[in-house]
């Protein structure tokens, strides 16, 4: 989270982590400073290799320039001692095969269903549940959000602590889409909509009431 001691170049890496790509201008609005600031942090940001940046043409004049955060700013946010649960899980594939793993997942999933259930006791509707469900995400690193669109909502994860495990085990990524469905219930279609490990910005999840299910592009 930002306070005031955070520095303007880290509040532009939260920025951009959390909002996606964005022009000196908006960031410089955001951040209460001159553009000539907000362009000075963005060089010494390029220059350590955290952003970089595309030009999109937009009607008639010059293309904008959008800043967006590399792969390398991920170490600047949570990983979850991602190194070394990848070791153990490594660990236990080897001792255990993948019957162990698979076991290993489904005590998470679980121990993970009972913690969230609990933080979510007492929401009534969908857009609350969703709400807490990313407050307590959040504390664990994904940088989450809600945004609604028509009749249904997005669960946003800007940030996955864990990418470097799932990399290694596709079942964490599975786990954790079925853990949402156990969550909201039969009642919701919980479908992956973007997907960090697929080559996305973000994870993300479109989540509706059956009865108002519509198709979706699932990247």
């Amino acid at each position: 989270m930002l306070d005031k001691n955070t520095s303007s170049c880290d509040k532009i890496l939260y920025l951009l982590k959390t909002g996606g790509p964005e022009t000196a201008a908006v960031l410089a609005k955001s951040l209460n400073i001159t553009s000539m600031g907000a362009r000075q942090h963005l060089q010494n940001l390029t220059d350590e290799g955290l952003i970089e940046f595309q030009d999109i043409k937009q009607g008639r004049g010059r293309p904008a320039r959008y800043w967006k955060t590399t792969k390398a700013a991920d170490e600047k946010f949570p990983n979850a001692h991602s190194e070394l649960t990848l070791q153990l899980i490594n660990a236990a594939e080897e001792v255990f095969g993948e019957g162990g793993v698979s076991k290993l997942i489904n005590a998470r999933q679980k121990k993970s269903l009972l913690r969230y259930q609990k933080h979510i006791k007492g929401s009534s509707d969908l857009e609350t549940i969703l709400n807490r469900l990313a407050e307590i995400r959040t504390k664990e690193g994904y940088m989450a959000n809600v945004e609604a669109i028509g009749g249904a909502f997005l669960l946003n994860e800007n940030h996955c602590p864990i990418s470097t495990v799932a990399s290694n085990c596709g079942g964490l990524c599975d786990s954790e889409l079925v853990l949402f469905r156990q969550i909201l219930g039969e009642q919701y279609v919980v479908a992956r909509a973007e997907h960090i490990l697929s080559g996305a910005g973000r994870c993300s999840y479109h989540i509706s009431l059956k009865e108002n299910q519509y198709e979706i592009l699932v990247k």
